[in-house]
């Protein structure tokens, strides 16, 4: 019975050995099928980490593309910016020259008094601003027409003349020996060519030096026919340097200055001063002075 119970116990222990090794191999199978399997889950998972940091790479690159162009954008915006301030501003418009009206008078000319003037000048610009002062240096070309009338009595000298064709001086016969009233005409035409200085840094207040050649006519018209180119002396007239003819042609030269204001940009007036030196011996040396309206391009 002994025996019974011992190889039962054996048997069942054979049994139970054999079940748990069977058990543990089946465990271990399980156990590797496992870790393949969470291996190659492993594997999966590089190889998606992988190709996620290859999509990252990608996007990096191209977001720094996007910068540089974002980068070439920004500049290309500035520069549309600058161009449009730059349309929007008007550049300083450079001066081309001045042109005038002139409204004075005249002396000298004869010792014959006072003289109405009229006349006009032009200024084409040469130096915007000169490189010693900064100041405005013009061409100058002014034209200038006067006129003025002056009563005289007048005793021509042809009491010889007047005796020689068997005239008694002083008779009715011989008018060219009376005291006679006449009317004297002078007129003058400037043309002057030379240079104008303009101070330009007083603001709306332009003082200015100008001067240069001058080319002149000077004409005398008698209202008397025994008198207008026929009296051959008449002390009144050669007194003060009349022409023995009906004109003068002399040269000469204008010097003086002035001031003008500018109203506008456009507009300005002004006071303008002269002196003519002449080759007249003086008897034709003359002054201007005159106010005048400018207009600036």
């Amino acid at each position: 019975m002994k025996k019974l119970i011992v190889v039962f116990l054996a048997l069942t222990l054979v049994a139970v050995g054999t079940a748990g090794a069977q058990d543990t191999g089946k465990m271990l199978k399980e156990l590797k099928s496992l870790i393949q399997k969470n291996s190659a889950e492993i594997q999966g998972l590089k190889a998606q980490l992988k190709a996620k940091d290859q999509i990252i790479a990608s996007q990096e690159a191209k977001l720094k593309s996007l910068e540089g162009k974002t980068a070439q954008m920004d500049t290309i915006d500035q520069r549309i910016e600058t161009i449009i301030r730059e349309e929007k501003i008007v550049p300083a418009k450079e001066p081309r020259g001045e042109f005038g009206l002139l409204f004075g008078g005249q002396s000298g000319v004869y010792r014959h008094g006072a003289d109405y003037l009229m006349g006009g000048f032009y200024d084409p610009v040469i130096l915007a601003k000169d490189p010693l002062f900064g100041q405005r240096l013009s061409g100058h070309i002014m034209a200038t027409f006067s006129r003025s009338d002056r009563q005289y009595e007048l005793t021509p000298s042809l009491s010889t003349v007047g005796a020689a064709f068997g005239i008694p001086v002083g008779s009715g016969n011989n008018p060219f020996a009376q005291r006679q009233g006449v009317n004297v005409d002078v007129e003058t035409l400037s043309v002057i060519l030379g240079t104008k200085y303009r101070i330009e840094s007083l603001g709306k207040v332009k003082p200015y030096m100008a001067g240069g050649l001058g080319l002149y006519v000077f004409g005398m018209d008698l209202d008397n026919d025994y008198v207008m180119g026929q009296v051959p002396s008449v002390p009144e007239l050669d007194s003060r340097g009349y022409p023995a003819g009906n004109a003068d042609l002399e040269w000469g030269v204008n010097f003086g200055g002035g001031v003008e204001y500018q109203i506008t940009d456009l507009i300005a007036v002004g006071f303008d001063g002269r002196y003519n030196w002449t080759t007249g011996n003086k008897k034709t040396d003359f002054g201007t002075y005159c106010g005048f309206v400018s207009f600036n391009f």
